[in-house]
């Protein structure tokens, strides 16, 4: 409606000036994440949300003295949040190449400045990745366009599974990211032993947490879906993709792994070449059919969506343990 997107293009214009401080934000993220400092990136965004939900109540609403701007202060909260977290996280930085380099002023540390050659691997190496988590939520977004042909209530249904799989995401994406930390650092002394303990570990430890995450949302899944919707229709809806749910969580823990054990030995390449063909080529044509041509409605869309994970999964574990054979066998 044209009203909304009148209210929506300040808001979005906020939120675009706000990416380059969230680029730069990542940047130092993974930097410290690199070095094994992963605390205090997390203060910091822990902070930074502080921040922005206290803006936001003062600002959307007119709180504090402050004139009540709608959507707009949303964006000027959004917008702060962003700066300021960029601000803390780079004196952190900042501190850290000092005490690492040796250098009295970080201008002054020559290894600080960018190469062409370096810029050239930091894209050989990243457009994979990119290419890989672009895929993977272009899935559920397209999955979410289905279940909006469907109707308002699948939709609905859809967007709370989708919520709940996320912060299943954000566990697993987090045991995998320490180990692409701990597999990169193997990966310099050439200990190729250690990276295949670390990778079996970091699945290992997936598998409890999917255990752990699973269960819980299975004996607590009425009070959860009753903080989304109170529509009973809804509910029973959610309770028809809860099985699909659990069995997508295996899938979801070893592509997980395996792709971010891919990324620390810096074989990245094959990750947008199995991403595109098991989500572009299987997954999304596979949810269509079996819900459209069979229909099979809201379980058919969530029925594919853990096919097309496993297959990736699968993929990316067989890439993995192909490369570490051929490193081990070039080193001998």
């Amino acid at each position: 409606p044209y009203e909304i997107l009148a209210l929506s293009k300040e808001y979005m214009m906020l939120l675009i000036i706000s990416i380059p401080f969230m680029t730069l934000f990542y940047a130092c993220k993974q930097y410290l994440d690199g070095i094994g400092n992963t605390k205090v990136s997390m203060w910091v965004l822990l902070i930074a949300n502080v921040l922005n939900i206290i803006l936001n109540w003062c600002l959307i609403f007119g709180n504090c003295g402050f004139e009540p701007m709608g959507l707009l202060g949303a964006g000027i909260s959004t917008l702060i949040s962003r700066i300021v977290q960029l601000v803390i996280i780079a004196f952190v930085v900042y501190r850290t190449r000092i005490v690492r380099s040796g250098a009295e002023a970080i201008k002054d540390d020559p290894e600080l400045k960018p190469t062409k050659a370096g810029v050239m691997e930091q894209l050989k190496l990243g457009w994979p990745i990119s290419v890989q988590l672009g895929l993977e939520i272009g899935v559920f977004n397209l999955c979410g366009i289905f279940m909006g042909w469907l109707g308002a209530l699948p939709l609905a249904a859809h967007q709370a599974m989708y919520i709940i799989s996320t912060l299943c995401f954000q566990v697993l994406y987090g045991i995998g990211a320490a180990g692409t930390i701990l597999i990169s650092q193997f990966y310099g002394v050439k200990a190729w032993g250690d990276i295949r303990k670390t990778a079996s570990t970091t699945f290992f430890v997936g598998l409890i947490a999917v255990v752990i995450l699973t269960l819980s949302i299975f004996l607590f899944f009425e009070p959860l879906a009753g903080c989304f919707t109170e529509d009973k229709e809804v509910v029973k809806l959610m309770w028809l993709i809860l099985p699909s749910f659990i069995f997508y969580q295996l899938g979801d823990c070893t592509q997980i792994v395996f792709a971010n054990a891919l990324r620390g030995i810096e074989d990245t390449k094959p990750l947008a070449i199995i991403a595109s063909f098991s989500y572009i080529l299987v997954c999304i044509p596979l949810c269509y059919i079996i819900t459209f041509v069979f229909d099979l409605g809201v379980l058919g869309v969530w029925m594919g969506i853990p096919i097309g994970l496993s297959l990736a999964g699968i993929l990316f574990f067989i890439r993995f343990r192909r490369s570490m054979n051929l490193l081990a066998n070039n080193q001998n």
